[in-house]
């Protein structure tokens, strides 16, 4: 069942994999983040079908390398409160700002303008408003997001010298006759809010006629100017008030422009010579309408008219899904891009963000004569099973058209020829709740991430597009704050998609480990060398406790911005590279060193589960170097060869929230060695499991080469018990693995 929406975790969805001793790694894809909560069912008692390793690598190998999202480098992220107490964030990219909403707005939606130097957000509870009695400025992200703590200056005008004093969503300090002055805080915003879920905007202030202050960003001319007149007409051709974009079509040095239509639809703005077009996003709330709305290309050489007709928004944007839905997020974007003779450019662009449960009716205005610069339609969809539905699911979808807006309908069907099913589990503790999946999708210019919030240990299918140029990634946060501290991540980078079904996607199964990855961050990339030297230099990044999904990276506890745990990296016993979080360094190693260690600690402590610690010893011989694979780059340089390191991962019998059942068990093992496709002389794999405080017992083991067993006969316990499981591996040239995972299973009672 579907609850209401949840506030926005903080969290990066940057690829983890590879180790930064090589090169810095690729920067991190921005993730604008808005969260729905999903109540789904929790894990019923028993074992569950073990996931097998590899499966969703197999098949997705084959898919075609794509292009990429742009990434953003130095990309920031603000968290911003709006007059109104919605919430949004702000994020820098180099395709512009971007503003998406954290939790549901009022009013079930915002429209956004990035135009020019400047970056609004109106809540649709008081964008009729937006112009005549809320000033722009008022909301303006940039410079919300400057001091986002900071209380707002504001003047008030009165609509006459006996209205009352108190206005809504500001705090008066002063007043003198039809002026006042106050403040927009923390505590009016919430106020404001709260009023604004029983009484509309227009009811609440009809004591004033203005509220002004704010930011703001002054146009300074360096162009002789001419007067525009702009005119707005709605339904029958009358005149209406309208927030619109005045966008320069032919020069990215000149300005382009947010202004607002008053009551009678009329403004004045002075701009340089040049072509424009004039833009607006206009919501009528009562038809569940919303017009992108344009006039055609013209040109301003001296003082004169322009009438933008929401009326000519007449092409439907037509998205429509194969299965039920609760709609929570759908972002439809439109950007104009324009560049100039020396390849500098500007984007402009106009958002409508809607977080209820049914989006408006989009329409725009068809193109007509030649497109200056470049235009795009973008279409975001975030959903959910809705209340009631037989299984829990999401859908994440993402739909673009480059160029001219055409007469005829455009219309987008998501189902099983265009979407990658992903038949996803998430384990977590009994009794653990708000979990959070991000699952982020982009084109080739933005990425977006929306958010699913658990209610627990769960089966929830992600349906997520699949197509060319559209690029997917997921997280798996278990417990988390607003500062980015978080306990519990498991991270599958952004890749290209391909339609099919993913039908082993888990998350977070235990028993948590160390983990080598030597999986490409995306299809056709090459592998990052984990474990790499030369004649001088040594190289290691050893991931911290992964789960048993091979395409996932896990992470121990991120405390003030750093994993908890240590690592020592050593040459026969002399210190190479020491410190806190996973092992992930370089080191010089003396002429002669005969034997490399790594030991890593890592601590994973969930607010609903007894503290988790991974202990893990590797030893290897410099003279077990095996050549580096083809298709591996060495981040060290020279003539790398790779050490073969030992590590396990784990198919353990445990149901959804990591519980063995009582009786006689198996667990999977399956050895492998760096630098090789298989392992080669493993000579003995031990195993020993201790339940509570218990004593260590060994376990009888069977295997050979990388398949190995463990058996196991799982006691009945009278409350419940945590388990621990150590294992050792050794092979024939000498290299060790030494690993202990306290607390990484339970027993249930009964």
């Amino acid at each position: 069942m579907v609850s209401s929406p949840s506030p926005t975790l903080s969290s990066s969805t940057s690829a983890r994999h590879g180790p930064t001793h090589r090169v810095p790694r690729r920067p991190a894809r921005v993730a604008v983040a808005f969260a729905v909560a999903l109540a789904l069912p929790t894990a019923a008692s028993g074992a569950t079908p073990s996931l097998r390793p590899g499966a969703i690598h197999a098949q997705v190998a084959r898919a075609t390398p794509t292009p990429q999202p742009v990434p953003a480098a130095a990309a920031s992220t603000t968290t911003v409160e709006l007059p109104t107490g919605d919430v949004v964030t702000l994020t820098d990219t180099l395709r512009g700002p971007i503003v998406s909403p954290v939790g549901p707005m009022t009013g079930g939606g915002a429209t956004v303008y990035s135009i020019g130097r400047s970056t609004y957000a109106f809540p649709r509870s008081v964008q009729a408003l937006v112009g005549t009695v809320l000033a722009p400025s008022l909301f303006d992200v940039r410079a919300l997001a400057a001091h986002p703590d900071a209380p707002v200056p504001v003047r008030v005008t009165y609509a006459a010298p006996s209205s009352p004093t108190p206005v809504a969503g500001v705090e008066i300090t002063s007043r003198t006759g039809r002026t006042g002055r106050g403040y927009l805080t923390a505590a009016s915003r919430a106020a404001f809010r709260k009023a604004l879920e029983k009484t509309s905007a227009a009811t609440l202030l009809t004591n004033v006629t203005a509220i002004s202050g704010g930011g703001g960003h002054p146009v300074t001319p360096s162009w002789p100017m001419n007067t525009l007149t702009v005119k707005t007409v709605g339904a029958g051709g009358r005149p209406v008030a309208a927030q619109v974009a005045v966008i320069n079509l032919d020069d990215p040095l000149k300005p382009s422009l947010f202004v607002t239509t008053n009551g009678n639809g009329v403004t004045k703005v002075s701009v340089p010579t040049g072509t424009y077009e004039v833009l607006a996003a206009a919501t009528n709330r009562a038809r569940t309408v919303t017009a992108l709305a344009s006039t055609r290309q013209f040109t301003v050489d001296a003082a004169g008219a322009v009438t933008l007709d929401i009326r000519t928004a007449t092409t439907p944007l037509v998205t429509t899904l194969d299965r039920p839905v609760s709609y929570h997020t759908v972002v439809t974007e439109l950007t104009r891009e324009i560049t100039g003779k020396d390849g500098e450019s500007v984007i402009n662009r106009i958002e409508v963000v809607e977080t209820g449960s049914t989006p408006t009716r989009i329409y725009l205005t068809p193109t007509t004569g030649h497109l200056l610069g470049s235009q795009r339609l973008q279409r975001f969809v975030s959903a959910s099973s809705p209340v009631g539905a037989p299984d829990a699911y999401t859908y994440t979808t993402y739909y673009a058209h480059d160029g001219a807006i055409p007469r005829t309908a455009l219309e987008y069907h998501s189902d099983a020829t265009n979407l990658t099913a992903y038949d996803s589990a998430f384990y977590a503790p009994t009794g653990h709740s708000g979990a959070v999946v991000h699952q982020s999708i982009a084109g080739a210019e933005e990425t977006r991430t929306f958010d699913t919030v658990l209610a627990g240990p769960t089966r929830l299918t992600r349906y997520v597009t699949a197509a060319s140029g559209v690029t997917s990634g997921a997280a798996y946060v278990q417990e988390g704050d607003a500062t980015g501290d978080h306990r519990g991540e498991f991270v599958q980078p952004a890749g290209p998609t391909q339609p099919g079904r993913v039908r082993f996607d888990g998350w977070g199964k235990p028993p948590l480990h160390s983990h080598f990855v030597v999986t490409p961050q995306s299809p056709g990339d090459p592998v990052w060398c984990p474990a790499c030297l030369n004649g001088y230099a040594i190289g290691v990044a050893l991931s911290a406790m992964d789960d048993s999904n091979p395409a996932h990276s896990g992470s121990a506890d991120v405390v003030d911005g750093s994993e908890v745990g240590t690592y020592a990296l050593s040459g026969d016993r002399m210190s190479l590279a020491s410190g806190p979080g996973p092992a992930n360094a370089q080191g010089y190693y003396l002429p002669g060193t005969t034997t490399f260690s790594v030991t890593q600690t890592s601590t994973r402590d969930l607010s609903s589960a007894a503290p988790i610690r991974v202990t893990t010893t590797l030893t290897t011989k410099a003279a077990a170097a095996v050549p580096l694979p083809d298709t591996w780059i060495c981040g060290i340089g020279g003539d790398c060869s790779v050490l073969p390191f030992l590590s396990v991962d784990y198919d353990a019998p445990v149901n959804l929230a990591g519980r063995l059942a009582p009786g006689d068990r198996t667990l999977g093992l399956t050895v492998h060695q760096v630098g090789r496709a298989q392992p080669v002389g493993v000579r003995t794999v031990r195993a020993w499991i201790r339940y509570g405080s218990g004593v260590w017992r060994s376990l009888p083991t069977h295997g050979s080469g990388a398949s190995w067993t463990a058996s196991l006969s799982v006691p009945q316990v009278a409350s419940p018990t945590s388990a621990s499981l150590r294992v050792a591996v050794t092979d024939r040239a000498d290299s060790t693995l030494s690993e202990t995972m306290t607390n990484v299973f339970t027993l249930p009672t009964g």
